[in-house]
């Protein structure tokens, strides 16, 4: 197996971070772990997150955000078609969760203790996706 390849900087580390929260679970996710998924030695995730594990998992929340705003919010919000829009995000969502076989991140979070820490951020993205369906839906 081919070594990971050390990254450069913090927006690189997101997707490595966010599979290993999405397979271990925020509480489950040690840092040596997190180290190992991004190819940083054990220290070298504080270089880039000072506050540790709960600014990783703020940075894949983010992050995760902003991918949901443009691919499935935004085309909801504003789409000319209702029904195109729904059916579009049902695709991105099916292809984004590999059709039920990729964990919801944001939502697995949001079923622990851990999320409370996180419930805004949690709070935000349910509540925005349910009202931008439903403006949609209302068109």
């Amino acid at each position: 197996m081919k070594p990971k390849r050390a990254l450069t900087d913090r927006g690189a580390a997101l997707p490595a971070l966010a599979e290993a929260f999405r397979e271990h679970g925020y509480d489950g996710a040690s840092l040596a772990m997190l180290s190992k998924a991004t190819g940083l030695g054990k220290g070298s995730p504080y270089n880039f997150f000072p506050g540790g594990k709960a600014e990783m998992m703020g940075a894949v929340l983010d992050d995760i955000g902003r991918w949901f705003a443009e691919a499935i919010f935004r085309p909801l919000e504003e789409g000319p078609d209702p029904a195109e829009a729904v059916t579009a995000m049902f695709d991105v969502a099916a292809t984004y969760f590999l059709s039920g076989r990729r964990v919801c991140v944001v939502g697995s979070l949001g079923l622990t203790a851990s999320g409370d820490v996180f419930a805004s951020s949690i709070w935000q993205y349910f509540t925005r996706w349910i009202a931008a369906l439903a403006g949609c839906l209302e068109k």
